[in-house]
């Protein structure tokens, strides 16, 4: 995953480099983003976890794409996100990747 540092799987920009310059200066706990498929995910940058849910849509009458849900814990911390993907073959919804604090 690349969404934050300036490239991507595919060896180019994939993210923006004045997202990270924030991130980096405020040290926010958490940032959502979202829409590069190339990175999604969650990566933590200083101590801010961010969160690239990719891209979820609908192409004429069938859904695709990735979504996540996360979850904070008391203090209104990042502490876990699961990666789904909706099965386009089959409709259904799917956990693919699990993410915890680190």
């Amino acid at each position: 995953m690349n969404m934050i540092s300036g490239g991507s799987s595919s060896g180019g920009h994939a993210g923006s480099m004045g997202i990270r310059a924030y991130i980096l200066e405020q040290n926010p706990n958490l940032v959502v983003s979202g829409h590069i498929h190339e990175a999604m995910g969650v990566e933590k940058l200083k101590d801010s976890y961010v969160i690239n849910p990719g891209n979820l849509g609908r192409f004429y009458d069938r859904d695709y794409g990735t979504f996540m849900e996360v979850e904070l814990d008391g203090n209104g911390k990042f502490s876990s996100a699961v990666l789904y993907r909706i099965d386009e073959q089959h409709g259904r919804i799917k956990a693919v990747e699990k993410f915890k604090r680190w």
